[in-house]
């Protein structure tokens, strides 16, 4: 193999993955938008990751999480959350996925605690893989470093490949989420 054969393929390697982080980022819109309509907004304008550093660590170069945290539109304190992710390296799975949690939370916290307060979410992952489908889900693991105050929980789960449409979005991430703010 020469280098410029090499050069070539981490060219399009990188222009690859550009792509994938492109349709992401219009997954994340959409959701954006569909949440919007039904009362939630993000709680951060634009951030979705705290996984990229410049610091001279190739691990740290590669986003492992994109994620927004959504509140009740208005709240500074929120009693309820949702939770919307796309992991590309999950541990527990061999493929990438993405989820979305619904949870209440109690005592209410500020919303800018949720992402602050997010440090690890591989336990939650950890559940999510013995429970493909998602559905109720144990207010001590989603506690564990993921969403501060949870006290219910309702998540969903399914590989990236397969969310062709919003549709499908709607139909086996949002809505399933949303069923933990049901009366």
């Amino acid at each position: 193999m020469t280098a410029v054969s090499r050069s070539s393929e981490v060219y399009n390697a990188v222009k690859f993955l550009r792509d994938v982080h492109r349709d992401v980022a219009t997954l994340i819109e959409s959701v954006d938008s569909d949440l919007d309509e039904k009362g939630w907004e993000r709680t951060q304008k634009n951030r979705v990751s705290s996984d990229l550093s410049n610091a001279l660590s190739p691990d740290w170069w590669v986003i492992q999480f994109v994620t927004r945290f959504y509140v009740p539109r208005g709240a500074a304190t929120a009693a309820s959350a949702i939770v919307f992710s796309v992991v590309f390296l999950p541990e527990a799975h061999d493929h990438a996925i993405a989820f979305c949690v619904g949870a209440k939370l109690a005592p209410a916290v500020p919303r800018e605690n949720l992402w602050q307060g997010w440090r690890d979410a591989r336990r939650f992952l950890q559940s999510l893989s013995t429970h493909q489908s998602g559905g109720q889900v144990d207010p001590d693991i989603l506690r564990d470093g993921f969403i501060p105050g949870a006290s219910f929980g309702v998540a969903a789960v399914s590989p990236l490949l397969e969310l062709e449409t919003m549709d499908i979005v709607r139909d086996r991430l949002l809505f399933p989420a949303l069923e933990a703010f049901r009366p």
